[in-house]
C-alpha cells in the first residue's frame, strides 16, 4: 500500500538553475524597471516567499511586470537546456517514479520546458508535471493535493518559501541540503524533515512510501 504522494520542486531539487535564474534577472532588470541585487546570496533572497509577490516588490512599473515574465518564460525555454540536473538525480527520479508513480513535478516553469529537461537526460518520468500554465499558487495546489487524495502529500524542497507555503498548506516537508537556499537557512524553516544529501533523501522517501 502507498502511504506518501511526493512532490518535487524541480528548480533547485532536480535541476541546477540558479545561476540561469540570476543570469536572466540581471539582463532584464534595467528593461523592465526592477530594481538590481547586489550580489547572488541577496538574489536568493526572492525565494523567501511567493516568487511573484517577491518579483513585484521590486519593481518600480508594474505595468512592465506582464512581459517582464513572458521573457523570462521565453528565455528560460531557450536556454534551459544548458542547465545540468543534480549529480545522480536521474537515478533517483527513476527510483521514484517505479516506487511512487503518483509522485508530481512542480515547476514555475512551463511544463513542456520541464519535460524537455527530463527527455534530455533520458528520463521517463510516469508521474504528473505541473507547471505555469497551471496559474495556480503553490500553496492552493499543495493544499489542493493533500484534500484530494487519502495519501500523505510530501512537498520535497529547496528554498524558504517553499516550507512556508507548504505549511500554509498543511502539508509536510522535505528540504534538501542542496538547491537555492543553505542548509541554515532551510532548518531555520523547521521543515518536517531535512535531507542533507541525495542517499539520504532516497532512504528517507523509500521508509515513507
Amino acid at each position: 500500500m502507498i502511504h506518501i504522494e511526493p512532490i518535487l520542486d524541480y528548480d533547485g531539487v532536480v535541476a541546477e538553475s540558479f545561476d540561469l535564474a540570476h543570469a536572466l534577472y540581471k539582463e532584464l532588470s534595467a528593461d523592465y524597471c526592477l530594481k538590481p541585487f547586489a550580489n547572488k546570496e541577496e538574489f536568493a533572497n526572492l525565494f523567501n516567499g511567493d516568487f511573484m509577490t517577491e518579483i513585484a516588490a521590486r519593481c518600480s512599473d508594474h505595468s512592465k511586470l506582464p512581459d517582464f515574465f513572458q521573457k523570462m518564460k521565453s528565455q528560460l525555454t531557450l536556454r534551459y537546456y544548458a542547465v545540468p540536473m543534480v549529480k545522480d538525480m536521474k537515478q533517483f527520479l527513476m527510483q521514484v517514479t517505479g516506487w511512487l508513480p503518483n509522485s508530481v513535478i512542480l515547476s514555475a516553469n512551463h511544463h513542456q520546458v520541464v519535460e524537455g529537461h527530463l527527455m534530455q537526460y533520458h528520463v521517463h518520468w510516469k508521474g504528473e508535471i505541473v507547471g505555469l500554465e497551471r496559474k495556480v499558487k503553490k500553496r492552493d495546489y499543495l493544499a489542493g493535493s493533500q484534500a484530494t487524495t487519502p495519501r500523505r502529500v510530501v512537498y520535497i524542497c529547496d528554498t524558504v518559501g517553499d516550507i512556508r507555503e507548504a505549511k500554509q498548506a498543511d502539508v509536510d516537508t522535505i528540504a534538501v541540503g542542496w538547491g537555492f537556499h543553505t542548509t541554515d537557512k532551510l532548518v531555520a524553516e523547521n521543515p518536517t524533515y531535512f535531507a542533507e544529501t541525495l542517499p539520504a533523501l532516497t532512504d528517507l522517501i523509500y521508509k515513507l512510501r
